[in-house]
Formats: structure tokens, C-alpha cells, sequence
């Protein structure tokens, strides 16, 4: 049961997006660099 509830936490987990200096964003645009948070993953990505 725990690995089911863990997953469904992490399915409904909360994008944050977050600009290089470390701001948090709320409207990303087009062709910036970007820091996603979503639940305990973090990634880079290109808007």
C-alpha cells in the first residue's frame, strides 16, 4: 500500500519552475533555461 500512495503523491505533485538564479516562475517564456521541481525530481529544461 505505501508504494501506491507514494505514487499517486508523486503523480499529482506540483510543477515549480524556477529561473537560474534560483526566483520561482510562474509565466516561463519561450526559449529561456529553466529549473522544474515536481515532488523530489528536479530537472533542467528549455522552455
Amino acid at each position: 500500500m505505501k508504494k501506491i500512495f507514494t505514487l499517486l503523491a508523486l503523480l499529482v505533485a506540483k510543477v515549480e519552475l524556477y529561473n537560474l538564479q534560483g526566483i520561482r516562475i510562474t509565466n516561463p517564456q519561450e526559449g529561456q533555461f529553466y529549473i522544474k521541481r515536481q515532488g523530489n525530481k528536479v530537472s533542467k529544461l528549455i522552455f
